[in-house]
C-alpha cells in the first residue's frame, strides 16, 4: 500500500494505474488482483479490519460502562492506528477526500460502520434495532464525531491530540443525548 500512496500523492489516483502499482511493488498485475479487486481497493482494504477491531473493542469493555462511554474508550484504542504513522494516514485521507470517487467509497465504509456500531449498541442496551432508533442514532452520531475529529487532525496536519479531539467530540455528543443517556435507555 505505501508504494500505491507515493505514487497517488505524486502523480494524483486517477493517472496511476494498476500496472504502476504492481510494477512499483515488483509483482505482476494479476498478482495484484489477486489481492485487490481494483486499484481503488488498495486504498480501503484495511477499513474491514477496522470496524471489526472498533465492534470488538466495544465488545471488551465492560459491561456496566456506559455506552457512550464505551465507544469512547474504544475509539481512542482505535486511534492508536492513526498516532502510530501519522504521515500516512494523512497522506492516504487526502488522497482519498481530494478524489471524488474515492470520496463516495469513504461515505460506504461510513455507513458500514454505523450499521456495525448499531449492532453491537442494540446488543448492549438490549434492544431491538429494528424497532428502536437509538442505537441506529448513536451509531450515526458516534460516526460523525469520529470524522469530524479526524477531518479536524487531517485539516491541521496532524498535530493536534487525535485522542482529545476524540474526547472533545463523544464530550459533545454526550451532551446531546443527555448526561444521564435517558434517551439510550428509553427512560423519560
Amino acid at each position: 500500500m505505501a508504494a500505491a500512496l507515493r505514487l497517488f500523492a505524486d502523480r494524483g489516483y486517477d493517472s496511476v494505474t494498476v500496472d504502476e502499482i504492481a510494477e512499483a511493488v515488483e509483482v505482476s498485475p494479476r498478482t495484484f488482483f489477486r489481492y485487490f479487486p481494483s486499484k481503488e481497493d488498495v486504498l480501503f482494504a484495511d477499513e474491514p479490519e477496522l470496524v471489526a477491531a472498533l465492534r470488538e473493542a466495544i465488545v471488551g469493555r465492560p459491561a456496566h460502562e456506559p455506552v457512550l462511554e464505551a465507544i469512547l474508550n474504544a475509539l481512542i484504542e482505535l486511534a492508536e492506528v492513526f498516532s502510530d504513522d501519522p504521515e500516512r494516514m494523512l497522506l492516504h485521507a487526502r488522497i482519498i477526500t481530494g478524489t471524488p470517487a474515492l470520496r463516495s467509497r469513504g461515505l460506504e465504509q461510513q455507513a458500514k460502520m454505523e450499521a456495525a456500531l448499531a449492532g453491537v449498541i442494540a446488543e448492549r442496551l438490549g434492544l431491538d434495532i429494528e424497532r428502536e432508533m437509538a442505537p441506529k442514532l448513536v451509531a450515526a452520531g458516534t460516526v460523525a464525531a469520529l470524522r469530524v475529529a479526524l477531518d479536524h487532525w487531517i485539516e491541521r496536519g496532524g498535530i493536534d491530540d487525535l485522542r482529545a479531539l476524540l474526547i472533545d467530540a463523544m464530550a459533545l455528543l454526550r451532551r446531546s443525548f443527555g448526561e444521564g443517556g435517558e434517551a439510550l435507555t428509553g427512560e423519560r
